[in-house]
């Protein structure tokens, strides 16, 4: 069996492998490979050594802390009981907003309403001309006792008691 081994092929073969393989390995970039391998593991120092200030620093690790604390604080709501009949008490809150909407006496209350509000629009139609003429008359009164003021302003003593009296001439008494 041993003697069936043709050992001079096989070592020829592994010789050409051998041989093909260095072929190979001296046709790679060896020198760029390195180059960009180098370049490569520079940036990614780089990466991690930002990263590292940016999840390392105070703003950061408040965030975390917030973060934390704004999912434990869900977590407490979200396991209040109240939560689980929350559906069933909007739609009964629903339901009940429905039927006051369509209740006989909120209907008859916007109507009262609406009826009041077209008398008030007619006493206000009727009275317009009224209303007018009491403050054109406002009006009026305001610019006389304006007018009034500043004559008291002006001439005090002739606005109390009017003009001085005429001179008493002897011998008309």
């Amino acid at each position: 069996m041993l003697e069936d081994v043709d050992l001079r092929r096989i070592a020829a073969e592994i010789y050409a492998l051998l041989h093909s393989a260095g072929r190979k390995v001296d046709a790679l970039p060896v020198e760029k490979l390195g180059a960009e391998g180098a370049a490569l593991l520079a940036e990614l120092r780089e990466t991690n050594r930002r990263l590292s200030a940016l999840l390392g620093g105070s703003d950061a690790q408040a965030t975390f802390r917030e973060a934390a604390a704004a999912a434990t604080r869900l977590r407490e709501i979200l396991a209040n009981p109240a939560l689980d009949t929350l559906p069933d008490d909007v739609v009964a809150a629903a339901e009940a907003v429905r039927a006051t909407a369509s209740s006989e006496r909120l209907l008859a209350a916007i109507a009262a309403l609406d009826r009041v509000t077209r008398r008030l629009d007619h006493a206000l139609a009727a009275s317009e001309q009224d209303i007018a003429a009491t403050l054109a008359n406002l009006r009026q009164t305001t610019e006389n006792l304006r007018d009034l003021s500043e004559a008291a302003r002006r001439y005090p003593a002739g606005t109390l008691f009017g003009e001085p009296p005429a001179p008493v001439r002897r011998g008309q008494q």
